[in-house]
């Protein structure tokens, strides 16, 4: 068995859906090491839905820039390697399973048994740190208070939007949710967010309790539809006729939140971005699986949408994009999921419903 095998192996073996709440276990194997972490510059993305979406834009958009940009989302689609990418490219498996062991030793020298996800987070700051990163996009796993991405030291976080999801994790209600994904924030760190209603409330007053910039989407940035494709207005960029790659109406809010945080690191002495660069890197950047057409004629779709927000925003962009088409849904969801909820959104788009399985559910 290869030394590549051997470290997947052990990774499967802390169990992929294992969720331990809590910021000790990865915490007390990252001071292990002396703490690599904390000198990266990093962004912090957390959401309901568009984290990854964003967080690609984002890092497509720094990288267009001239930096060397780490890249953390997850989960993957085919390759664990995926969730772990530096300009694009992701780590090899040499390099991703060398960074397995290191942290597997930092562990045990630490005394605690890190979960699936927390070992993945902890290599990706191993590897991003050893790749001599300029900067590096965090997605965060799930909510934010104790997600491992939480004990990184971000120059910039965002909360795309929060609906109901992993209410076990998280709380009943958008309110708890939000209060979960807002604790990202930093004092004196901008918060950039297209939340809105009693959500952006709470978002609203925890960025006031740390005293972080917030910036909202609507007040403070725009990405909107215009006479030739997109324009987008900030507090001092502004740009038109941007042509996004991405497909889907419920992207125009990612993007929006991505150009934002650009923005922001822009209006700081660190780093120099242009609009024209941000845009250019929009018009070049798709996302695996957001509404992904893999053929144009007919038309074959495919989508990661898993709870009934995204499914909303699916259902729309399909309505808008094809009209009163009707589609074939294959679906597979874990089972932690609303699936009526979910199956009742889509139904009026659907010609038929598929349902099936997946490996591990």
């Amino acid at each position: 068995m290869s030394p590549e095998t051997n470290s997947l192996k052990y990774l499967n073996s802390l169990g992929h859906h294992n969720i331990k709440p809590g910021l000790e276990r990865i915490s007390a194997a990252m001071a292990a090491a002396g703490n690599p972490h904390l000198s990266l510059n990093t962004a912090l993305i957390a959401g309901t839905n568009g984290k990854t979406s964003t967080a690609v834009v984002l890092a497509r958009i720094l990288a267009h820039a001239g930096l060397r940009t780490g890249l953390y989302t997850s989960p993957h689609l085919v390759k664990v390697n995926e969730r772990i990418s530096i300009n694009g490219n992701p780590v090899t498996d040499e390099d991703l399973a060398d960074a397995l062991d290191e942290v597997r030793k930092m562990s045990t020298l630490a005394g605690v048994e890190t979960s699936y996800f927390e070992t993945l987070t902890a290599a990706a700051f191993l590897l991003f740190k050893n790749g001599n990163t300029d900067f590096v996009v965090l997605e965060a796993g799930m909510g934010g208070r104790w997600d491992a991405t939480n004990i990184s030291n971000p120059s910039i976080t965002a909360v795309t939007n929060v609906s109901l999801d992993h209410i076990r994790y998280l709380g009943n209600t958008e309110e708890k949710i939000a209060a979960e994904k807002s604790d990202i924030s930093r004092t004196g760190v901008p918060l950039v967010t297209a939340t809105s209603g009693a959500a952006l409330e709470v978002i609203k007053n925890t960025c006031a309790r740390r005293n972080a910039p917030i910036l909202i989407n609507g007040r403070d940035f725009v990405f909107e539809k215009a006479s030739e494709g997109f324009s987008y207005r900030g507090r001092s960029w502004e740009k038109t006729h941007i042509r996004p790659a991405m497909k889907g109406e419920f992207q125009s809010a990612n993007i929006a939140v991505a150009l934002a945080c650009a923005e922001a690191l822009d209006s700081t002495d660190k780093f120099s971005i242009t609009p024209a660069a941000a845009a250019v890197a929009v018009e070049k950047t798709g996302v695996e699986a957001r509404m992904e057409y893999l053929r144009v004629s007919p038309p074959f779709i495919l989508d990661g949408a898993h709870n009934t927000a995204a499914a909303e925003r699916l259902a729309d962009s399909i309505r808008k994009a094809h009209g009163e088409q009707k589609f074939i849904f294959v679906i597979a969801m874990s089972d932690d999921k609303h699936h009526r909820e979910f199956l009742e959104t889509v139904v009026p788009v659907c010609s038929h419903l598929i349902l099936t399985g997946m490996e591990g559910e």
